[in-house]
């Protein structure tokens, strides 16, 4: 007979998984499913931070009065490693502890989550079962902490023996736990009191994030990328309020994790948020995903306001009913690796270079159709600019294999796009390094990096991964998503952080294809002197149309 949930009876009660002890070699795990009061100040429990796995492949467990319970094997496996041969363990497991068919339930319990992982007496972090990779870290934390009595150390403090070490932190951060968002909230409200779990292998959160930064940062090779793909702020948690974030600079810097649910992306860093409050409510899994990145894009646009645009780099595919200019966060990529613009700079830019704040207008909310919810609409929006090209020809489709593949593909293409074959020992004068400047990648180089550090062609593969290069009216070079076409305008939209890319729909009005292009030397618009019409012309040999209104579907 399968377990059947009881309802909570209130807003502040949660279930609690109370594992009963038994040996590891035991087959068979018995549970039982309590509801206690978060606000009960004798509680006392622990939180697990884990990846669920493959859905299809489920585990059956005892809850108590032999009633069946199937979970991940993944959980399962947890649940064996953390099961006392001793004494009972009390644990929140989000897959046992939510009722996962309830999306009621499931709404509020997210809301919450923050909270729960709070009121932890400590945070497990189970990373997966024991591997030769992870015995070697997991003995490295030990050793390294008893040998040094926590006093900090170095890539080039290791001798040649332990240099295998960066292959083995490679091979753990390249575990499903680093790539998933919802374990970002865990360990950031876990505050200090977190324990990472492999196998039978543990080490606290501190010397394990210490010794995998160090790591990443001293290790030889490309290996640096790794800690730029994790966040700062989980990898080196202190307290939350230390770290805390915007939720769209949040978003921007989680896009890179994985999410089952779409809607996850926002309900899974939402309790980090400084502005949380103001956007707690929307978290509703009874609303569609289009609906929810739409209302997240319309508060979004009230605090960021045309910079928001920046966060479109490639066109929508999965969710056609939802505005081009409202960012899809489910799309894993980084938003403009190049030149990251933190909503607080815009104000210091607008009185520096004495540039209008744009009026932001939703025209109209159109219902896209019948099948999305009633709650949904299109909002529309009015922005003004000016044209600076179309695009002429296109190149291929910018697919690495690995970085350094990544910069002599892009060394390969510029040149070539410049008429010269790539076997030629000529360099058309001039030409490389100004076209290359134009896609900012000297920009993005010069700026803390030498010309050959590997770090730096890990950014190049990022900013290029599904792009083309292409060549306007013209003759301006230029970057732009793989989904930009011949006849595509180029744009300088007032407000907006980059050029963008549009296209005229057969209704006379646009649709955004990317919030993100680059094209000549506008590294970044907002940054150009203030009569950038002039400038342009004057120094650049780029030349706009009249200024004109944009309507954006």
């Amino acid at each position: 007979m399968s377990y059947k949930y009881l309802p909570l009876r209130q807003n502040n009660q949660i279930r609690l998984v109370e594992i009963q002890p038994g040996r590891y070699d035991s087959e068979t795990i018995y549970c039982t499913i309590i509801r206690r009061c978060r606000s009960d100040p004798s509680l006392k429990y622990e939180a697990l931070s884990y990846t669920w796995g493959d859905a299809s492949k489920l585990k059956r467990i005892i809850v108590k009065h032999s009633k069946d319970f199937y979970v991940t094997s993944n959980c399962y496996d947890a649940l064996r490693q953390l099961r006392d041969p001793q004494e009972k363990r009390l644990i929140w497991i989000d897959a046992i502890c939510i009722n996962q068919k309830d999306d009621e339930e499931r709404t509020q319990q997210v809301r919450v989550m923050g909270e729960i992982y709070k009121g932890a007496s400590r945070v497990l972090v189970y990373l997966g079962e024991v591997d030769e990779n992870s015995k070697r870290l997991f003995a490295y934390i030990a050793r390294f902490e008893a040998e040094i009595d926590g006093v900090h150390t170095s890539w080039a403090d290791l001798t040649d023996d332990d240099s295998i070490l960066v292959e083995t932190a490679r091979a753990i951060l390249r575990r499903p736990w680093f790539s998933r968002v919802w374990v970002i909230q865990e360990v950031y409200h876990g505050r200090g009191y977190t324990t990472v779990v492999c196998g039978p292998d543990s080490a606290h959160w501190g010397d394990f994030a210490s010794c995998c930064m160090d790591l990443c940062k001293s290790g030889p090779g490309d290996f640096g990328h790794y800690s730029a793909r994790l966040p700062t702020y989980v990898f080196t948690i202190g307290s939350s309020e230390d770290s805390a974030l915007p939720l769209y600079e949040l978003l921007c810097q989680t896009r890179f994790a994985n999410a089952t649910d779409p809607r996850d992306k926002f309900f899974g860093i939402l309790s980090m948020a400084t502005d949380q409050d103001d956007v707690a409510s929307l978290a509703n899994y009874d609303q569609s995903t289009t609906t929810i990145y739409t209302v997240i894009g319309l508060y979004l646009l009230r605090t960021t306001k045309l910079l928001l645009l920046q966060a479109t780099r490639h066109q929508h595919s999965k969710f056609p009913g939802l505005a081009s200019w409202i960012p899809d966060w489910s799309r894993n990529v980084d938003s403009d690796p190049f030149w990251n613009v933190r909503p607080d700079e815009v104000e210091a830019w607008l009185d520096e270079y004495e540039i209008d704040d744009p009026e932001l207008r939703i025209l109209e909310c159109c219902k896209p159709n019948k099948a999305e919810s009633d709650h949904f609409y299109h909002p529309v929006l009015s922005v003004t600019g000016f044209r600076l090209g179309r695009i002429k020809s296109l190149g291929a489709r910018f697919d690495f294999e690995s970085s350094s593949d990544a910069c002599t593909d892009a060394l390969k293409r510029v040149w070539e796009s410049g008429g010269q074959e790539i076997d030629t020992p000529y360099i058309p004068p001039g030409f490389t390094s100004e076209s290359f400047d134009s896609l900012g990648f000297y920009h993005a180089w010069s700026r803390g990096h030498g010309a050959t550090d590997e770090l730096n062609f890990e950014f190049v593969q990022e900013a290029m991964h599904d792009c083309r290069l292409f060549f306007s009216e013209n003759n301006i070079l230029g970057l732009a998503p793989s989904e930009a076409a011949p006849g595509d305008v180029i744009c300088v939209i007032k407000g907006a952080a980059d050029p963008c890319l549009l296209r005229r729909r057969l209704q006379g009005d646009w649709s955004l294809v990317s919030g993100e292009c680059y094209y000549g030397d506008l590294f970044p618009v907002n940054a150009l002197p203030q009569d950038l019409k002039m400038y342009l012309s004057s120094q650049k040999g780029i030349e706009f149309g009249d200024e004109e209104i944009f309507t954006l579907w």
